[in-house]
């Protein structure tokens, strides 16, 4: 925990809740050293850290199939301790899409993503009772996170000059 940054006092009433896309952001943070196809738990450590201090609730998505990989990775011991790891429902006849997951759980939460995916697959297949909450989280509170070495960066701006900023984007 060297680079853990101190914690923040705010209301967390008033903090979204925020959702990782786990294995999205674990490949992206491999990335920052050109290496693709290759999952990387510290992206999802640097990301959960980042917003855990700052006074966020914190959740991360992974496929099912992950949880055996997952628990016997020291990296992923603290957020598996924490109660962070969330796993979609999946049995010989209900598979839920994590994309989809993902997407409904942090609607439900009306808080934000921390993904690269644009998620445009989800919502060609949502329905009328799900269209609107999906379609205002993946439009207006998904943050696509840009490492420097173990730091998480945030644009300002996420959706440009004329949006709003990064911090009204994190708050209720």
């Amino acid at each position: 925990h060297a680079n853990r940054l101190p914690q923040v006092t705010v209301n967390e009433a008033t903090l979204r809740h925020v959702t990782i896309d786990g294995a999205n952001v674990g490949y992206r943070y491999s990335w920052r050293r050109n290496i693709f196809d290759i999952f990387d738990s510290k992206g999802v450590q640097v990301v959960y850290q980042h917003f855990k201090c700052r006074g966020h609730e914190v959740s991360v998505v992974f496929d099912p199939t992950w949880r055996t990989r997952l628990e016997g990775d020291p990296l992923m011991r603290e957020i598996i301790d924490d109660k962070a790891v969330v796993y979609p429902s999946q049995s010989r006849t209900v598979f839920v899409s994590v994309d989809w997951f993902t997407v409904e759980f942090a609607s439900e939460k009306q808080g934000v993503i921390v993904s690269g995916n644009s998620y445009q697959r989800v919502l060609r297949h949502a329905n009328e009772k799900n269209i609107q909450g999906w379609l205002d989280t993946i439009e207006s509170r998904l943050l696509v996170p840009t490492f420097a070495k173990d730091t998480v960066l945030f644009c300002d701006k996420p959706y440009g000059p004329e949006g709003p900023s990064l911090q009204s984007i994190l708050r209720m």
